[in-house]
């Protein structure tokens, strides 16, 4: 008698009602000529897919598309204040033609006061006010609406299975589900809200529901493309962590993912999920560009080439005032012996050359890290010696215990330049480390050791920065 009043596509008209010979009531119906959605479920090769959305691979296109059109004939039973109460696949029709009929309205029940409620409906799919017997309206329906969505996108029913008393005790509760990374999250959010266990949390009719899935369809394109640069991006933050050697397919992965979230944002520009992953993108890739250029940074900090010039300037100086200050040995002979006080005075003018040097080369040494730790390390070699030459000066100390200090000292200061600037000056600190020897030995022939010594390293550290080298052409 209900579905007599309900006159609507999706709908099987009732085309006569009466009584058989024997008393009996008899409903003469449009015969349909299909099969129901339940059997589209569980096959999805099945014939009557022709002329539906999807692949057999993935049919969920004409699975919305079918629901979509069950909403309708909810919606529509819903303004004649009729509430179907039993929204299944089972009880949906599929013609051959692209007909969907809402069948078995046996459940049906016109909503409104004074109306008599009981426990009804099939558990699987059951809303809480029909396990407990409240009272029902279209929410109800939107219920069950999101109970099929739920089988649609799992395979399972809403409630599981089991006995009918524990799947009734789960509608009851209606928990949220947590659905897997392979459901769109936009449908799954969906699923929840109408399938929430109170009433005014779910869409408020219907055609509300039907008008989220209908955005979903028209965005699918762009949601799809949403979805698979997510992995792309959550590769790309592994890859931040640790880059590894091959930079060419991380440019090519970052290319692809931020082509994907375009198309996305170009298709559907709220795309919740496109903007969030853009956002994602955008910070990995400033972080990303700012590690790079903090690498180039350093490099360039290590990079030996840069003003090399002018560091082999400071270099040569500083080589031409040591030999200089070794040259009384020529004149005067081997066994001259300067007296402590004028060694002191004499090592001031390393010193000073140096820091002139440096001075006038100032902006070549702030260039790199590695003019900085030479410029550092050659004002302490020539700072040291001048400072010990003074110290042992007023201890006392003869200028044989002062050579033999300078000599080792200078070996110290050349063997930790070898480990933080350049390997090569490790050679220089054997020649200082033989005068230190001689000069312990021989203490009457320390000047001549020392200086001998210097002058060795001298000329192996022109050698090894390349001065001496011959240059091609």
């Amino acid at each position: 008698a209900v579905t007599g009043h309900l006159e609507h596509p999706s709908i099987i008209p009732v085309h006569a009602l009466g009584l058989h010979d024997d008393g009996r009531p008899v409903l003469v119906m449009k015969r349909v000529d299909g099969v129901s959605w339940h059997a589209l479920l569980q096959d999805p090769a099945h014939p009557a897919w022709e002329g539906w959305g999807g692949t057999p691979e993935d049919r969920l296109e004409g699975h919305l598309e079918i629901l979509m059109q069950v909403c309708n004939a909810a919606h529509f039973a819903h303004s004649r204040g009729v509430v179907h109460r039993d929204i299944k696949p089972a009880n949906v029709l599929i013609g051959r033609f692209g007909d969907v009929y809402l069948a078995d309205w046996g459940l049906a029940h016109r909503a409104g006061p004074g109306a008599v409620n009981r426990v009804c409906g099939t558990p699987g799919y059951m809303a809480p006010e029909m396990a407990l017997g409240l009272a029902v309206d279209g929410r109800t329906d939107v219920y069950l609406l999101g109970a099929v969505l739920h089988e649609v996108l799992t395979g399972t029913l809403r409630h599981g299975a089991g006995e009918p008393t524990a799947m009734m005790a789960r509608a009851v509760a209606s928990a949220p589900v947590v659905y897997g990374p392979g459901v769109p999250a936009g449908l799954a959010v969906l699923a929840n809200r109408a399938t929430a266990r109170e009433p005014a949390e779910r869409p408020a009719t219907a055609a509300e529901f039907r008008k989220a899935l209908a955005e979903h369809l028209r965005h699918r394109s762009s949601a799809a493309l949403a979805a698979s640069a997510r992995p792309r991006l959550d590769r790309l933050r592994a890859l931040a962590q640790d880059p590894g050697p091959d930079r060419a397919a991380q440019e090519q992965l970052l290319i692809e993912t931020r082509f994907a979230l375009a198309q996305a944002l170009e298709q559907w520009p709220a795309n919740p999920e496109a903007r969030k992953a853009s956002a994602e993108l955008e910070a990995l890739t400033a972080a990303r560009h700012e590690r790079s250029e903090a690498l180039e940074r350093l490099a360039r900090d290590l990079d030996p080439s840069i003003s090399a010039r002018q560091r082999n300037w400071v270099l040569a100086g500083l080589s031409t005032v040591v030999l200089a200050v070794a040259l009384p040995v020529v004149v005067k002979g081997p066994a001259y012996q300067p007296s402590p006080r004028e060694l002191c005075l004499v090592s001031l003018v390393p010193t000073g050359a140096v820091a002139v040097l440096l001075a006038l080369l100032h902006r070549h040494v702030r260039a790199s890290a590695v003019n900085r730790r030479s410029a550092f390390g050659t004002l302490l070699i020539v700072s040291a010696v001048s400072l010990s030459r003074f110290l042992g000066l007023r201890q006392g100390l003869g200028a044989p215990a002062m050579l033999l200090h300078d000599s080792l000292l200078i070996a110290l200061t050349l063997a930790m330049g070898a480990f933080t600037v350049f390997p090569w000056l490790g050679w220089l600190t054997a020649p200082m480390l033989l005068a230190a020897a001689a000069c312990a030995l021989w203490p009457a022939l320390s000047f001549l050791a020392f200086s001998a010594g210097t002058a060795a390293a001298v000329v192996l550290g022109l050698e090894r920065s390349g001065l001496l080298r011959r240059r091609p052409g």
